[in-house]
């Protein structure tokens, strides 16, 4: 008589596999969602930066003060591709005035941009 040889995996060892791949999933997820959400804020932090740059280059060459307040299609203008970036979590971008533009805000993520002094005083 020969014996047959069982080839395979067992149930038991298919079930283990399955759940360490299941402890795994639930550590990797949140992260990648956490990661995801870092990643937009920074491109969200980027674009109100070109933006309140674009404010600042439209009052140097329209000879604005303070209190002048640019328009959508005024700032385009200063800005490559001439078309205002936009939020990657859906937001939208908020400005004031030229004295302002450090301030421009996302509904979104509306942590205001830092300035310089800023950075300096809160590391």
């Amino acid at each position: 008589m020969k014996k047959k040889c069982a080839m395979g995996f067992t149930l038991v060892e298919i079930m283990i596999v399955v759940a360490i791949i299941g402890v795994i999933a639930a550590i990797a997820v949140p992260n990648f969602i956490q990661a995801r959400k870092k990643s937009q804020a920074t491109a969200c932090l980027r674009n109100r930066r070109v933006i309140s740059d674009a404010i600042d280059q439209w009052a140097l060459a329209r000879d604005r003060d303070g209190a002048d307040q640019p328009g959508t299609a005024d700032i385009a203008l200063f800005i490559q591709g001439s078309r205002l970036p936009m939020c990657p979590a859906g937001g939208t971008y908020q400005w004031s005035d030229v004295d302002n533009s450090d301030k421009v805000l996302c509904t979104v993520h509306s942590q205001q941009l830092l300035t310089e002094q800023d950075k300096v005083v809160n590391p």
